[in-house]
């Protein structure tokens, strides 16, 4: 796959998580989404400057440059010279007034972005004649001891992370 379908593939999976969470969580989730990234910190070579860390590619980044990052960043972030993380989670977090926020867990190790070598989602959430590997979608985060929404109802996103 190319720059071009691994965004595609991002968008759509962002979408899918969206609709997905909309069934368990009390609010009303805007069709904007942002993204969340983990704070994965490459432990191979230099070190980068005081409170960065070094992000896929060598890349030195704050991790406030990690929160609230639009679709066509994520995809730039995530992508590195036609290497993608073995699997990327992604799960919604939280919401405001102009977006849905979802969290993007990812491996630590780099492979080469082939969807025939990539790991498969085996969720039955997804339309096996479209592929997104290599992402993968998971529920909102749900309080503990939370069974279903039949037994137990919606749950309330936790609040927004702030942009500082």
């Amino acid at each position: 796959m190319n720059k071009q379908e691994f965004r595609r593939r991002l968008d759509r999976a962002g979408e899918h998580a969206r609709r997905f969470a909309e069934n368990y969580v009390v609010e009303a989730l805007p069709a904007s989404i942002l993204y969340v990234l983990s704070t994965f910190d490459d432990p191979e070579g230099r070190r980068g400057p005081s409170g960065t860390i070094k992000y896929f590619g060598g890349r030195f980044l704050t991790p406030q440059e990690l929160v609230l990052v639009s679709p066509a960043r994520t995809a730039d972030l995530l992508w590195v010279d036609g290497r993608v993380p073995s699997w990327i989670n992604l799960n919604v977090e939280s919401v405001d007034a102009a977006a849905t926020h979802i969290r993007i867990r990812t491996s630590g190790r780099l492979v080469k972005a082939d969807e025939n070598t990539l790991p498969s989602e085996r969720a039955a959430t997804v339309d096996k004649s479209d592929r997104f590997e290599p992402f993968r979608i998971r529920g909102p985060m749900v309080p503990h001891g939370w069974q279903s929404v039949e037994r137990d109802g919606r749950v309330s996103l936790p609040p927004a992370p702030r942009d500082s």
